[in-house]
C-alpha cells in the first residue's frame, strides 16, 4: 500500500492543518448537544494537545470490491512546538520526515522535499477520524460532538464515541473506544470507520492508536540529497 494511502487510514487531515489550541468546553457547550461524558473527553483531548508525543498505529483496511487487506503498523513521533516529527510505515519502506516545518517523503528509493512550510503530519481528509490524530484536535472533536456525535462513559477512564456524517462520496460512520491515562491525556483509541458510497461500495478501516511519550524530545534529521518538488 502506498504511503499516502497508509497515512489516510492511519492518521487522518491535510498536511497544512495545525491542531487547534486548548478548548474551554463548557463555554460553548449546551446540555442538549454535548453530554458530560463528551465534555470530559474533549477536556482529555485538549490536555493532549500542544505537546510532543509518540503514536503506534495498527490498521487494517477493507473494500467491498477488493476484499480484506493485511494489517500494517505505523510509527509516528511529533513535536508541535518545533514542527518536527516522522511517520514510518510498513517495515521502513515508506517514511515522512518533518524537520522544522520542511516536509520530506520517501517510498524507500528516493527522498523528495515538498514545497512550503508544514505544521502537521495529519494526513486524513475525514474530520471525524482526524479528531484523534496528533494527540487529537479538541476543537475539531467538539464540533463533531455538537453536530451529532455521541459519547458514552463506559468506565472510570474509558469512553465510547459514535458519529455519522455525509460526504460527497456517501455516508461515513465512525465508532471508537477511547482510553484516558492517569495523566488525563488520550492513551489509546480503537475505532471502526466505514464509508457507504453512493455507488454501493463499502470501505472500512479498523485502527488502534496507542499514544506514549508525551513531552519527550523528538529529534529528526533531514535526509541526504532530497529532490525538490515544484
Amino acid at each position: 500500500m502506498a504511503l499516502g494511502a497508509v497515512a489516510a487510514v492511519a492518521f487522518a487531515g491535510t498536511p497544512s492543518t495545525v491542531p487547534g489550541g486548548s478548548v474551554q468546553p463548557g463555554a460553548a457547550a449546551t446540555p442538549a448537544t454535548v453530554t458530560d461524558a463528551g465534555l470530559e473527553l474533549v477536556a482529555a483531548v485538549a490536555n493532549s494537545q500542544n505537546i510532543s508525543f509518540r503514536l503506534t498505529t495498527t490498521a487494517t483496511g477493507e473494500a467491498k470490491m477488493a476484499g480484506p487487506e493485511p494489517t500494517w503498523v505505523t510509527e509516528m513521533a511529533f513535536d508541535p512546538a518545533t514542527a518536527t516529527g516522522y511517520i514510518r510505515c510498513c517495515g521502513g519502506g515508506s517514511e515522512y520526515r518533518l524537520v522544522n516545518g520542511v516536509l520530506y517523503m520517501s517510498n524507500g528509493a528516493q527522498w523528495l522535499r515538498q514545497p512550503g512550510t508544514h505544521t502537521s503530519l495529519n494526513m486524513d481528509e475525514d474530520k471525524l477520524r482526524g479528531a484523534f490524530v496528533e494527540a487529537a484536535d479538541s476543537q475539531q472533536l467538539f464540533v463533531a460532538l455538537r453536530s451529532g456525535g455521541k459519547v458514552e462513559k463506559t468506565g472510570a477512564d474509558t469512553y465510547r464515541f459514535a458519529a455519522t456524517s455525509s460526504k460527497d462520496q456517501g455516508t461515513v460512520s465512525f465508532t471508537g473506544d477511547i482510553v484516558v491515562g492517569a495523566d488525563m491525556r488520550v492513551a489509546k483509541v480503537t475505532y471502526d470507520w466505514q464509508l457507504d458510497s453512493k455507488q454501493g461500495e463499502i470501505q472500512r478501516s479498523k485502527v488502534v492508536l496507542e499514544y506514549s511519550g508525551y513531552g519527550a524530545p523528538v529529534t529528526v534529521e533531514a535526509p541526504p540529497n532530497p529532490v525538490p518538488v515544484d
